[in-house]
């Protein structure tokens, strides 16, 4: 199996989307969360989601009010590595 995984180093560069919030994921996303991984890699990754989300390491997008993509951290919490899923 394979996955796209990215190291970003550096300072964030702070921008903003216009119509796109970032946020903390909670419990409520997880079937949000879900229908997106689906639609993008044909199934769900439910049980890291919501131990990433357990863990305050998982972020969403909203774009309209609904959720369009998140990230969650593969590994430790604290490492620059993240999982990000969007449509």
């Amino acid at each position: 199996m394979r996955d796209v995984v990215s190291l970003v180093q550096g300072s964030p560069i702070r921008v903003e989307i216009p119509g796109c919030i970032v946020r903390p994921a909670t419990g409520a996303d997880l079937d949000s969360c879900n229908r997106v991984c689906t639609r993008v890699h044909g199934h769900d990754r439910g049980g890291q989601l919501l131990d990433a989300i357990t863990q305050g390491a998982a972020l969403v997008v909203e774009r309209s009010g609904r959720v369009a993509g998140y990230a969650t951290s593969v590994g430790y919490p604290a490492t620059p590595l993240r999982r990000l899923t969007t449509i």
